[in-house]
């Protein structure tokens, strides 16, 4: 951390935090083309795109059934649009059909199940009287790099060629796809979409769902993925596809500028929340469908959705808090529980939220009688997915990034998986990773925080993984007023001075009272360790603090 000097060039030090070299400088805060990023990535990645496009030209030539086959999440729902669109709008090809697995009839990825009811649906759809026998092209999107063998032998038993694009961990033994195109720079949305920019995609608005994917599956906001997402941004401030548009309007987000907190926190949840009680197409048909009135509709239900998920996820939520603490499972350096309640849909938002507030790894499983569907999320430096992989003789399946983790487990092995992982984990992780921390990037006296303070700042945007927000530390702030606020007065909203004369501030430190924060008498004096944000009201900007932290004196 380094301390503020009138006349430094704030942008350069943050830079120099977040591991930008001066040289890349004018690149990070003005992008290149994204071409220009697909070209620098890897020469197999790039021969599996040509690949693709070749044998997808060849399904067309050939005129057989193309289907994309999705996922239940807001990444591989937008990259089944992304894929979708492009062969129907850009290519013009009508017999291309999309399949959403249902979380609980198929689960994840490209499965039996899935290949039977997209077969079938061909025939059905594309067969003859005289029985003959309709081949097909398969593209999965965003659905895992673990297919399996015979799930493999079964699509080239009923004539189907595969293509598998993916961003996921990969396993040793990759799956003998016709054509794997694959790389962990970019999310599943972001590989869709290179692999449509190769089929010469025309309509730039599929470029902001590929954006929005990004954000919402925490992808590394450098290179391609920064350039995405800054053009996401100006896409979705200025042309948002018309169910974006309608899904912001439901959640009363009109007007201002659209951030990455709204793709993060306002549409992904809702895209999301579908695909975690029920079905996935609603959120697919909202991002397909062209009819204002249909795509109303299907926001309002998104909506509802996704407030009933929010319900279940605190109910759920404090069904873990009271199991963990009967089992005293908190003196662990990893939080695990199962209970036949837990929502297989919400479990990976408890386990996030767990982590959060315990500081160490969590997994939360929905016991089942056929095993368990378990969801696992990690704390920064400790990768999920390999100490998971020591368990894999429990597992039916497995897969995830090194934050976040899924897995089933086979029958009867619940009880040995959850007390070997403790025990392994209680010997392996390293204590120093679960000990919350926060990164200040530099020490500022709180007069020099301006609007055009804030305005430098914000030529670092978008915020993200691997670009976070930066974060100050001033000291000796004074509290003049303070009071909690919000629906449920969860959140303390402060008003500070930083000595005598000075110009007030506003501060708001979200969700102070569930972390037992109290009031402040008046006069108190605090070191405080906040981020920043701009707002405008009447026509006139000011500078909001966002409190992290801080320490009485």
């Amino acid at each position: 951390m380094c301390v503020y000097q009138p006349g430094v060039d704030v942008v350069s030090e943050l830079l120099k935090n977040r591991g930008i070299a001066p040289e890349d400088k004018a690149e990070f805060l003005a992008p290149a083309p994204l071409a220009k990023y697909i070209k620098e990535l890897s020469a197999d990645f790039r021969k599996a795109l040509v690949q693709a496009k070749d044998l997808i030209l060849k399904a067309i030539a050939k005129d057989v059934p193309i289907v994309i086959h999705g996922d239940y999440d807001a990444d591989g729902i937008c990259a089944t649009a992304i894929l979708y669109q492009t062969l129907t709008q850009t290519l013009g090809y009508t017999k291309t059909m999309y399949f959403l697995p249902n979380r609980f009839d198929q689960g994840y990825g490209l499965s039996k199940d899935s290949v039977d009811t997209i077969w079938h649906t061909i025939q059905k759809t594309y067969g003859t009287k005289s029985g003959l026998i309709i081949p097909g092209l398969i593209i999965t999107v965003d659905c895992g790099i673990t297919a399996e063998p015979e799930v493999i032998h079964q699509l080239k038993a009923l004539g189907l060629d595969i293509i598998i694009t993916d961003h996921h961990q990969k396993k040793s033994q990759q799956p003998k796809a016709d054509v794997l195109v694959w790389t962990d720079q970019m999310v599943g949305s972001g590989v869709a979409l290179a692999l449509s920019l190769v089929l010469g995609l025309r309509d730039e608005r599929l470029v902001s769902l590929a954006g929005l994917a990004t954000i919402t599956d925490l992808g590394l906001l450098k290179g391609f993925n920064r350039a995405l997402v800054r053009k996401a941004l100006e896409i979705l401030n200025t042309n948002p596809p018309l169910g974006i548009k309608k899904l912001l309007e439901v959640s009363g987000r009109t007007g201002g500028e659209i951030t990455t907190y709204d793709a993060g926190y306002v549409i992904g949840p809702r895209l999301n929340a579908s695909g975690r009680l029920e079905s996935a197409y609603a959120s697919l048909f909202l991002l397909l469908d062209e009819d204002p009135q249909k795509v109303t509709e299907f926001a309002q239900k998104l909506h509802v959705v996704n407030i009933e998920r929010q319900d279940m996820t605190q109910k759920l939520y404090s069904l873990a808090q009271t199991l963990l603490t009967e089992q005293k499972s908190l003196e662990n350096k990893i939080v695990i529980c199962s209970h036949k309640d837990f929502h297989e849909g919400v479990i990976g938002l408890v386990a996030g939220k767990l982590a959060q507030s315990q500081h160490r790894p969590a997994v939360v499983i929905s016991s089942l009688e056929n095993g368990g569907k378990g969801s696992a999320r990690s704390v920064p430096g400790l990768n999920i997915i390999d100490l998971l992989r020591s368990f894999e003789h429990l597992f039916e399946s497995m897969g995830g990034h090194p934050m976040a983790a899924g897995f089933t487990l086979k029958k009867g092995m619940l009880d040995q998986f959850i007390q070997e992982f403790t025990a392994h984990a209680n010997k392996v992780v390293d204590a120093a990773l679960l000990i919350p921390t926060i990164t200040v990037d530099m020490e500022i006296p709180l007069p020099s925080v301006t609007v055009d303070f804030v305005c430098e700042l914000n030529r670092l945007r978008p915020f993200g993984v691997g670009n976070p927000e930066p974060v100050f530390l001033s000291r000796a702030v004074s509290v003049v007023g303070n009071d909690f606020v919000g629906r449920e007065g969860n959140h303390l909203s402060l008003k500070l001075f930083a000595g005598a004369g000075q110009t007030s501030y506003k501060a708001i430190y979200f969700d102070a009272r569930n972390q037992g924060v109290s009031t402040f008498g008046l006069g108190t004096k605090l070191d405080l360790v906040y981020s920043l944000a701009l707002k405008d009201y009447n026509g006139k900007s000011y500078v909001d603090l966002i409190v992290k932290d801080f320490r009485i004196l």
